[in-house]
């Protein structure tokens, strides 16, 4: 197995601690573009990689998503996100534009999100909540879309090669770093 870094995903933190005490999707993720792309610069953030960026339904819906570089993120629909025929034509209007998109701690709740699995460029399977039967289950499902498929919250090597045999291509989790 070959690993390269290939992404960052830019999160807000309101200390030096992991973690974060979220009341404000919309203040959380506009500090975090701001800081990321006004304040230090794509290019010092980033460096060559590309930025996963989390979004509400408010700020996908806004015009500011729009001057943010296409070329260097991919916007993540949060779980919270409540997939309405707006919210479609919006994504749409988005990936038209030439932004990649990518739906957040997915779990395997096709039903919810079968309106938008068409229109994601990735689906990031939290591996943390399922059991080795449903991410298989979950995971032989998505593969009737045109997806890639990244494991999050991957702690171990053994979810790594569990994920690998799966098909996933893309990881992120503290195996690889904290």
């Amino acid at each position: 197995m070959t690993a390269n870094l290939v992404a960052f995903e830019l999160l807000f933190r309101s200390s030096r601690m992991n973690g974060a005490q979220i009341d404000d999707d919309l203040v959380a993720t506009a500090t975090v573009i701001n800081h990321a792309f006004s304040e230090l610069g794509v290019d010092a953030v980033l460096g060559h990689y590309t930025g996963y960026i989390n979004l509400s339904a408010a700020l996908l819906m806004s015009d500011v998503i729009e001057l943010l570089p296409k070329d260097r993120v991919v916007l993540e629909l949060l779980e919270t996100v409540e997939i309405t025929e707006r919210l479609i034509t919006r994504l749409k209007e988005l990936r038209a534009a030439g932004f990649r998109l990518a739906l957040d701690d997915y779990v395997g709740d096709e039903a919810q999100y079968v309106k938008v699995l068409d229109l994601v460029d990735v689906v990031k399977v939290d591996v943390s909540v399922l059991t080795t039967e449903e991410l298989a289950a979950v995971t032989g499902r998505l593969k009737r879309w045109p997806v890639r498929l990244l494991a999050e919250k991957v702690d171990t090597k053994a979810q790594v090669e569990r994920c690998m045999a799966l098909g996933y291509e893309l990881f992120q989790g503290y195996y690889f770093a904290k």
